[in-house]
């Protein structure tokens, strides 16, 4: 379907400034100490022998903490939001917060239950979208605490508020007796439709 089209043309497009750019490979690739994906695996191998210290219970809120002095690095997480999650509240805060997140994929498949061509659904599926693409950023940058985490928390609330939006709205619908909630005219259908503006 569309997804299929969109995925492929995006794949394409990745491939394609790849081949024109040979350098972006090099530099994805270069895991030496002092480049940026072997500082990555650097902090990583940090945070995993911090965690095997304390696995269960973590080490508390805003303890991690790395000094790389011969590379002039320190930092306060270890690019990784999930590591990050586990090392301060160990397995515990780790299950709740893949629950979070499973939750927001279930809400986020949400949209392919609202009429094909709507507003909501268009809204949802981009908010959706957006939250992906946080969620897999912020397994290699530290992007959560330079503002984007107040743009991610306002897509979740605009997510979760679309889906219970559609629902409430469907539920209106399909219960009046007075009009055939199938109708595009009816008043309840007409608000789940609303252009943004």
């Amino acid at each position: 379907g569309h997804i299929g089209v969109v995925a492929l043309a995006c794949g394409s497009a990745c491939l394609w400034y790849i081949r024109r750019n040979p350098i972006l490979l090099t530099r994805l690739l270069d895991l030496s100490p002092g480049s940026s994906a072997g500082t990555r695996v650097l902090l990583w191998q940090d945070a995993l022998a911090k965690i095997r210290q304390a696995p269960l219970l973590g080490h508390g809120l805003g303890t991690y903490f790395i000094s790389l002095p011969t590379l002039g690095f320190q930092q306060h997480d270890p690019n990784n939001l999930f590591l990050l999650t586990w090392h301060d509240s160990g397995v515990i805060g780790l299950a709740l917060f893949g629950a979070l997140v499973l939750y927001l994929f279930v809400l986020g498949g949400q949209a392919g239950w609202m009429p094909r061509g709507s507003d909501m659904r268009i809204l949802h599926a981009a908010l959706f979208a957006g939250l992906v693409g946080q969620l897999v950023h912020w397994q290699v940058d530290v992007s959560w605490v330079r503002g984007t985490s107040i743009f991610l928390g306002g897509m979740i609330g605009l997510l979760l508020s679309s889906a219970h939006a559609y629902r409430a709205a469907d539920s209106i619908a399909t219960s009046s007796s007075e009009v055939n909630p199938l109708d595009p005219d009816h008043p309840i259908r007409k608000a789940a439709h609303l252009p943004l503006l």
